[in-house]
């Protein structure tokens, strides 16, 4: 959990794959100096397995700035603006 001015919980500089185990994320700080992201990559976004939660409380939760990929047979995918939910077998 990040709870700093426009805190990151997960920030990479490059891509960030996923293929199992659980990943959560929780980003509850301010966006008095940036804005907080739950997850953040700069080149992209694989989820191919395992369990991912990300929630934001005062931006997108989710930033990828290349391609985000997510493998067929998830379960759960809700993309509003604070939240995102995505499990995936």
């Amino acid at each position: 959990m990040s709870t700093g001015d426009a805190g990151k919980g997960l920030n990479a500089g490059t891509t960030i794959n996923v293929t199992g185990g659980d990943l959560v994320a929780v980003a509850m700080g301010t966006r008095k100096l940036g804005t907080p992201k739950a997850v953040k990559s700069t080149l992209g976004t694989t989820i191919a397995g395992g369990k991912f939660y990300a929630f934001s409380y005062r931006n997108a939760p989710l930033d990828v700035g290349g391609k985000l990929v997510v493998a067929p047979g998830y379960t759960t995918y809700d993309t509003s603006h604070r939240q995102l939910v995505l499990v995936v077998f």
